[in-house]
């Protein structure tokens, strides 16, 4: 076990260990997003492990990495329309692939076309050989041996600016008349990330806490039932970032 997560390590990730034929991490792993795993803490880890699945940590390190994940080959052609090369790290799932990518600064998950998902900072990802639930083992296309880890196209970086415009309305309060359209634009933005109705509600009556003069409750409700009706249907347009 430890031989193996090494060679991951060894490229600049950090590892950790997830159940056997599962997804969930036996370890606590938030820390590793911003820290550098030592080897000495990877060894206390792996040695006390007898079988498990291998998960590499989207963070700090080794850089920015993003990984891409397709259902089937169908959606190949989505991905090189926009600039997605095939040359670089490229695992084969249990229905699909990853795509791996370096991006320049933090980018979030989220939906990026139908049956094409964005595994982003602070998000772990299954590398071989783990096994998935179905009893499918995770492999390599392209290795880190056969190719060098391709840069992501600019519609990732576009993300990134999303995200940077998320964290200059939570920054910035608006004033008393700016209120509602701001808060509009920021659910906006917020609701292409895959949130259900409920978390968009919490994450906007947490904003209008932060508020001087917070608006009413029903004003909040009414905004976030319209934001979320509207990218309902833009969903059912097949419309998406890619």
């Amino acid at each position: 076990m430890l031989s193996i997560a090494q060679k991951y390590f060894d490229l600049g990730f950090n590892v950790v260990p997830c159940k056997y034929q599962d997804k969930i991490p036996v370890v606590r792993w938030k820390q590793y997003v911003t820290q550098r795993q030592t080897l000495s803490e990877l060894q206390r880890i792996f040695s006390s492990v007898d079988k498990c699945n291998f998960a590499v940590v989207l963070g700090e390190h080794p850089y920015h990495v993003v990984v891409v994940d397709i259902d089937s080959t169908d959606q190949f052609s989505v991905l090189k329309k926009k600039g997605f090369t095939t040359k670089t790290w490229i695992a084969k799932t249990a229905r699909g692939y990853h795509f791996y990518y370096k991006t320049s600064g933090v980018v979030p998950s989220c939906r990026l076309a139908e049956g094409v998902d964005l595994k982003g900072y602070s998000s772990i990802v299954l590398v071989a050989p783990s096994v998935h639930p179905s009893g499918v083992k995770y492999k390599w296309i392209h290795s880190p041996k056969d190719f060098p880890l391709a840069d992501a196209p600019s519609v990732i970086t576009e993300l990134k600016k999303e995200k940077n415009q998320v964290a200059d309305i939570v920054n910035k309060i608006p004033r008393n008349g700016e209120r509602n359209v701001t808060l509009a634009k920021f659910l906006g933005l917020i609701a292409r990330y895959n949130v259900s109705p409920d978390e968009l509600l919490e994450i906007a009556m947490a904003w209008n806490g932060r508020l001087e003069d917070p608006l009413p409750e029903q004003e909040i409700r009414k905004t976030v039932f319209s934001i979320w009706n509207r990218e309902m249907q833009q969903r059912q347009k097949v419309y998406y970032i890619l």
